[in-house]
């Protein structure tokens, strides 16, 4: 136990040294890009990370990378030899000396079904990471280096193979499926691919690369697990493949908040599909609502719908309709569907008590659902709703009309929200003091400092295919990457 004890710390403590080097390496981009052939055409998630911008963002440079590596050197210092502890320092010092080129963007990615993940980065000098591997497998973190005619390789606890030639470093994990003969022949099929035969010669990977985010992402859904994607597909068009359908989003850490855009990529076959997509959607928002609403909200969501069409898409998907045959529902879907005609809204507030402040409103066509609200009628008039249908907007609520000072409409983004497709605002200051009501004071502390550091998420649709979101932060002026270290940094202190 204690010989199987240290071995478990001496990998934790280099494998920490690894996360510091990537971590404290920043340089001026290099030119190489022959490495990213090794990503496959088929690709059904791809993931980069800008080291050297997260690294600088961060704010773990200069002297606090300094204190940081001081730290780490002595925690590793008593569990090595002194050539080795000189190695890990130079490494530290200039992570060049690693072999690895950690200037350029570092990827990871996963084929359909999740047959296997791998991580991939560019490889500055082959005989400089040899050295650094067998120094890792002396410590028992990995096996000695093996050679192959046009790579070299070793595994890692029987999980996952590390292979690398002169220009690209890639890790395999074959998950409860090792097998190395086979991941080996995988890795010697990806370090020679073509990059006719390669993902970066695909749209999405532009897409990606034109992005220019601190972390981009192309995921496909043909890559979740079959449990998952069948439930997935409940909400997709009969006949949709999986792989007609890619997100390629970019995330940006930038001063004072973080930017998230997306984008949906269909192929050519399922076009004429998205379109009928689209008519379930009405006009751009107008803000109709957002005077029903407190400006002390805690979430608010708004969307334009054309119910008529919105029931005709449902309809088209045979597992759907028949998980409502099955369902049994207390109401007549279709009529309260196709009594949807115009903009829609949703908002919660916290209320004087542990009861929220809470309302719906829609634009209708005609009056059909309150009808179809008879079953919830005692049930709702115990929480204090009201609910009706005047001047042809259906709504339920618990806020008095007429009873607000300022509303939704007062808000820094309530311009923002209009001509937008949907929108969606959660006030985090709010929902902490909502949240803060049932806490005791050690839960209360944690909570703080988070609510003294984020301000507002929002994030809307401009069309079916383009979603953008900002994750506001109360201090505007410092960078938000950094802020979410120093964060980590207060919260480990004080545990």
């Amino acid at each position: 136990t204690y010989v199987f004890s240290k071995i478990m710390l001496m990998k934790t403590k280099f494998l920490n040294a690894m996360v510091w080097v990537t971590a404290l390496f920043f340089a001026a981009c290099s030119s190489k890009g022959d490495y990213t052939c090794a990503i496959p055409s088929d690709a059904a998630l791809v993931a980069s990370a800008d080291v050297q911008q997260l690294v600088e963002k961060s704010g773990i440079t200069g002297e606090e990378g300094k204190v940081l590596t001081d730290q780490l050197m002595k925690s590793v210092r008593s569990d090595v030899s002194e050539q080795e502890a000189a190695m890990i320092e130079k490494i530290l010092a200039d992570p060049a000396e690693s072999g690895l080129d950690l200037r350029e963007k570092v990827y990871a990615f996963m084929v359909s079904d999740m047959e296997y993940a791998a991580v991939l980065a560019a490889v500055d000098n082959r005989d400089k990471v040899t050295e650094m591997v067998n120094m890792l497998a002396g410590h028992e973190v990995c096996e000695p280096v093996a050679e192959e005619a046009d790579y070299s390789y070793t595994t890692v606890d029987r999980k996952s193979l590390l292979a690398y030639n002169e220009t690209a470093f890639l890790l395999l994990n074959g998950g409860s499926k090792f097998d190395t003969e086979e991941l080996k022949a995988k890795a010697a099929a990806l370090l020679a691919n073509e990059k006719a035969n390669s993902f970066i010669s695909t749209d999405k990977f532009d897409k990606m690369q034109k992005a220019k985010g601190d972390i981009a992402l192309s995921f496909s859904l043909d890559c979740l697990p079959r449990e998952e994607l069948k439930l997935l597909q409940m909400n997709m068009p009969q006949g949709v493949d999986p792989k007609d359908v890619t997100a390629v989003s970019a995330l940006h850490f930038e001063k004072g908040k973080v930017l998230l855009d997306v984008e949906t990529l269909y192929n050519p076959e399922i076009k004429d599909m998205i379109a009928q997509q689209e008519k379930v959607y009405g006009d751009k928002l107008k803000g109709k609502f957002l005077e029903k609403f407190p400006k002390e909200s805690m979430t608010y969501l708004a969307c334009s719908v054309n119910g008529e069409e919105a029931y005709k898409v449902i309809m088209q998907n045979e597992m759907v309709k028949r998980e409502l045959r099955n369902a049994r529902l207390p109401f007549d879907l279709e009529k309260v569907l196709k009594s949807l005609n115009g903009e829609m809204a949703f908002a919660m507030a916290a209320g004087k008590s542990m009861i929220p402040q809470f309302g719906i409103y829609a634009e209708v066509a005609n009056d059909d659902i309150l009808k179809e609200m008879n079953p919830f009628k005692q049930m709702l008039a115990a929480a204090g709703m009201e609910y009706g249908v005047k001047d042809d907007v259906f709504y339920v609520s618990n806020i008095k009309e007429g009873s607000l000072e300022s509303t939704l409409d007062d808000c820094d983004w309530a311009g923002d929200s209009k001509g937008k497709l949907t929108y969606f605002v959660s006030d985090f200051q709010a929902v902490a003091d909502f949240v803060r009501l049932g806490m005791n004071p050690s839960q209360a502390a944690s909570l703080n400092m988070v609510a003294n550091t984020l301000k507002v998420f929002t994030g809307y649709s401009e069309d079916v295919t383009h979603f953008h979101a900002a994750l506001t932060m109360v201090d505007t002026k410092t960078n938000s990457l950094k802020q979410f270290v120093d964060i980590a940094k207060k919260m480990n202190a004080a545990n």
